[in-house]
């Protein structure tokens, strides 16, 4: 068994949680997608390719992205370049609309979905 999931069995099985099935997120990415493409053409939801450090600046000082009002249109582009894994793509993320003024700054525009270039252990390269 995955090293990984051998210690999220380890520490429910401590915490004394118990469950009724066994999956993995993985089982779900297509879903996932789904959705956040959904909540992307509502406009609930954007793409973000501002580097990391400044986003995390940007939360702290309650100041919304450049990219947060952008076209719908244009967030699908940028959605597809995700989607792609190419290289305009792996710089993004999703974020939601939330609240940049919120006391809790976890309720900032939190990131929703990002790409990772590295081939995944249950999916291979199939996704980003």
């Amino acid at each position: 068994m995955n090293p990984y999931i051998q210690v999220i069995l380890e520490d429910l099985k401590m915490l004394g949680v118990t469950y009724d099935r066994f999956s993995h997120s993985s089982d779900h990415f297509d879903t996932l997608m789904k959705y956040c493409k959904e909540l992307i053409e509502k406009g609930i939801a954007y793409c973000d390719n501002t580097e990391p450090e400044e986003m995390k600046a940007q939360r702290e000082q309650r100041q919304e992205s450049v990219n947060r009002n952008n076209s719908v249109e244009k967030n699908l582009k940028m959605w597809d370049d995700m989607i792609a894994g190419n290289e305009n793509g792996t710089k993004c993320c999703v974020r939601l609309k939330i609240d940049m003024q919120a006391n809790n700054g976890c309720m900032r525009d939190p990131t929703i979905y990002r790409c990772k270039p590295e081939e995944h252990v249950r999916t291979g390269n199939k996704y980003k």
